[in-house]
């Protein structure tokens, strides 16, 4: 990330500050959609995404805060560009637009980055948001690029009625799958008849196995670890018929985990533990197999509770109140912070709001921006748990306040 002297003379002397925020947005995510030819560290791996996270949060920014937000904008493809050569322009692609779905996949399942490129430049130009979305479906149960296909393919859904530009963005994300085609969620070939309760998928979640991480707290070994064996022991035959009470277990679990569990992995593990599951269940209604999907996405709350948990869970634990104001408490230890999120009046909450979103969107870190529109997201999915996403949102502000020197490591 550029310092903030450099940011700001980028931002004036580039003429970014004269653009309007879809400008802004069009330009930059025209720079960050051409893949490096390196495979994608964590950081290549998140700009598009990251990206398009900040471009959603940038309407409910206060106007204190948005120049700095759209500086962060700037910062994603100035740093993005420095992260090491572009791919070669791929081979233009004659086809029918929509004879480039199957070629695309099939060269993602053999590897074939340089076909999968052409055919994705093609696609992602040319077919409609309806045809480029379908693409989500195929991807769900992939953990290569560390299993952030769903995210990618939520955020530009959701950023496509701002700009088509979005749907650019998945390009390299789309290269980044076909470097580990087989690396997949393999249990939920067999996830059982559905259960006639969410409540044995509650307890499965809540009540996990503390297996410790796998040598890495990588998103692939930890899944592996429990595809392995645990993931159909505990959620097989447990994925209720009811996707939508399925949904809100799962989503409550992940952000009880960042509330009530082990403190160390909140910026990354029990970020990436709402994120993808969110993710996932956005898209399920449209997907082939929307219970599948439900599937995965508890698969991976599972598999960080398993990894990274240190104790049980209760679904019914609510935080301590506080008499601090939500705005005050962001400054102040996590556990405070969520207990004023949590029990602030309504109208407060509403008055306090555009900190908690203005603080994510002009931070440095990534997980910070996609967690609180995930949480932001998850509420209005779930409004009978909207004040625990809060919470959860307003907690992790928090711990970034508590460690402002921590490093973007994962």
């Amino acid at each position: 990330m550029l310092p903030t002297t450099d940011l700001h003379d980028a931002y004036e002397r580039d003429g970014y500050v004269d653009l309007t925020d879809a400008q802004l947005f069009d330009r930059t995510a025209a720079a960050v959609a051409v893949p490096r030819l390196a495979a994608a560290n964590s950081f290549v791996l998140h700009a598009p995404l990251e990206l398009m996270a900040r471009r959603l949060l940038l309407p409910f920014v206060p106007p204190a805060r948005r120049r700095s937000a759209r500086q962060r904008m700037v910062d994603v493809v100035t740093t993005y560009e420095q992260a090491g050569p572009p791919v070669p322009p791929p081979a233009r692609d004659t086809r029918p637009v929509e004879q480039s779905r199957s070629p695309l996949l099939a060269a993602m399942a053999a590897g074939d980055l340089d076909a999968v490129d052409a055919a994705a430049v093609h696609l992602l130009a040319h077919a409609g948001v309806d045809e480029v979305l379908a693409l989500a479906g195929p991807t769900v149960e992939l953990l290569a690029a560390a299993g952030h296909a769903p995210i990618g393919f939520f955020l530009a859904g959701g950023t496509v009625p701002a700009r088509r530009s979005s749907l650019a963005l998945l390009r390299p994300l789309l290269r980044e799958l076909a470097r580990q085609p087989d690396l997949r969620v393999g249990w939920v070939d067999d996830i059982g008849r559905p259960a006639d309760a969410v409540a044995p998928l509650a307890d499965a979640l809540a009540r996990t196995p503390r297996l410790g991480l796998p040598g890495t707290a990588f998103i692939f070994p930890l899944v592996h670890q429990v595809d392995a064996g645990v993931a159909r022991d505990r959620l097989a035959g447990r994925i209720p018929a009811d996707l939508t009470a399925a949904a809100a277990v799962i989503l409550r679990a992940a952000a009880h985990s960042m509330l009530q569990d082990d403190p160390e992995f909140a910026p990354y593990g029990w970020t990436h533990c709402l994120t993808l599951p969110h993710a996932i269940l956005e898209l399920a209604p449209s997907l082939p197999d929307a219970r599948r999907a439900t599937a995965v996405a508890a698969t991976y709350v599972l598999a960080f509770r398993a990894g990274e948990g240190g104790h049980d869970i209760d679904l019914g634990w609510v935080p301590e109140p506080t008499i601090t104001d939500p705005r005050e408490a962001l400054d102040a230890e996590p556990a405070i912070a969520a207990g004023a999120w949590y029990h602030a009046t309504d109208d407060l909450v509403a008055a306090c709001l555009p900190e908690l979103v203005g603080r994510a969107a002009v931070h440095h870190d990534a997980h910070l921006v996609k967690y609180t529109l995930a949480c932001l997201a998850a509420a209005e999915r779930d409004p009978a748990a909207r004040r625990l996403y809060l919470a959860a949102a307003a907690s992790l502000s928090a711990w970034w306040v508590q460690h402002p020197s921590t490093g973007f490591d994962a």
